[in-house]
């Protein structure tokens, strides 16, 4: 009976992961080929109420039945292994296509020493399935909540602010699919599974803060892409690493190795800068604050509950490792106390207010940062409710600005 009770329960966890990550993706289709606000508004709508109801679900799951950590094996997900691995290497070609077309030697490179990696890698594990596929714990949960809560309502809230936009259909399918991209993130314990979703949110970054295609906004979005696909290389070499030193590509079977020390830290040293790159630490900020070109709905949902999040997750994630090592540790914190206290000097002289909000949201991310960095089962706690706080005011606080700028014509304080 109870064996029985355990696989109810696993299938219907693997049920609402899936659905987390599939219909914001089939959302975002279903806006392509509208035109008008009222007709937009219903997929969106839809796909809103069914995350935000889903992500309550699982937590609701998780605690009802008094569940810390639940593993799903790849067998729950049928061939979902082989086709997330088509969509990296697609997403891969289409990153080195946007270099070739764009004619930027970095984003090309970038783009190169990704597949070279990940070809190693996905031939290497061919045949095999990293096991388990999906790892949710209270982590995953709270972080659940903060993409399809906060990401939903925001999302909502700019069907009203576009309504004028001619590209509508284009901006409404990556917003929805930046909350499936992070959903897939946040559960995958297979880094190859991690790794594409990291880079679905590069996508959606980069098209979101290019949408307006004006010279400002392009110069921007390339520059989030630099910036987001080196800390790809970074991520892709560590995967290599890591599975050269371990043997395993298991997220969870990495954390809960033997004592790791030296050398072996290597690939947890190189996924600690891709993170930074993702949350704009220190040195890698400037691409946020670029990106306030962007629409006030993609500048709130970068900032709240996608995309920057990514990174301090990764880093909380991996958190375990960075403890054996006290040189790392205190790297990490050296890292979060600069961003956090650099960008707190420069909001100080910054007169447009969405600047002034990005600073402040690459310090909050460095305190974030620092809590990592010193490692205690406190400050990982005040590290997750530090997230939790910037996602809902920082959402806020956005909005509000979108407001005013609509209704004066100006973002200058």
């Amino acid at each position: 009976m109870n064996s029985l009770l355990r696989l109810w329960v696993v299938v219907d966890i693997a049920v609402i992961v899936l659905l987390l990550i599939s219909i914001p993706l089939a959302g975002g289709l279903a806006c392509l080929p509208l035109r008008k606000s009222g007709h937009i508004a219903i997929p969106v709508l839809a796909t809103s109420a069914a995350v935000i109801a889903l992500s309550v679900a699982l937590l609701f799951e998780m605690h009802g039945r008094g569940v810390r950590v639940y593993m799903i094996e790849s067998a729950e997900f049928g061939p979902t292994r082989w086709i997330i691995a088509m969509l990296d290497f697609a997403l891969m070609f289409f990153f080195l296509y946007v270099g070739l077309r764009l004619r930027n030697r970095l984003v090309t490179a970038f783009a190169v020493l990704q597949i070279v990696p990940l070809a190693f890698l996905e031939a290497t594990v061919f045949g095999t399935d990293i096991e388990p596929a999906v790892v949710i714990d209270y982590l995953a949960v709270v972080m659940a909540l903060v993409i399809n809560i906060v990401g939903s309502i925001i999302c909502i809230y700019a069907i009203k602010y576009m309504e004028h936009d001619s590209a509508k259909p284009r901006f409404f399918a990556m917003m929805l699919l930046f909350l499936g991209g992070m959903n897939g993130a946040v559960f995958a314990n297979d880094m190859l599974w991690l790794f594409f979703f990291w880079e679905v949110t590069t996508l959606c970054s980069y098209v979101l803060i290019g949408h307006e295609r004006t010279p400002e906004a392009m110069e921007s979005a390339v520059r989030a892409l630099v910036y987001t696909l080196g800390g790809g290389v970074a991520m892709a070499f560590g995967l290599v690493l890591a599975y050269g030193s371990f043997g395993t590509l298991s997220l969870q079977d990495l954390l809960e190795g033997d004592a790791i020390g030296g050398i072996a830290l290597l690939p947890f040293a190189l996924m600690a800068i891709a993170a930074f790159t993702k949350s704009a630490q220190a040195p890698f900020q400037s691409w946020l604050l670029g990106a306030m070109v962007a629409p006030t709905p993609v500048s709130a949902l970068l900032h709240s509950s996608t995309m920057v999040k990514l990174g301090v997750y990764l880093l909380i994630r991996l958190s375990p490792v960075f403890g054996t090592s006290d040189a790392l540790s205190w790297a990490i914190a050296f890292v979060g106390a600069a961003s956090f206290m650099g960008t707190a000097v420069l909001a100080v002289a910054e007169a447009n207010s969405k600047r002034v909000l990005a600073y402040s949201t690459i310090g909050n991310l460095g305190l974030v940062t620092m809590c990592v960095g010193i490692n205690t089962s406190l400050a990982i706690s005040a590290a997750m409710i530090l997230i939790i706080f910037h996602a809902v005011s920082k959402a806020l606080l956005f909005m509000c600005v979108g407001v005013v700028k609509h209704e004066t014509g100006t973002q200058e304080i």
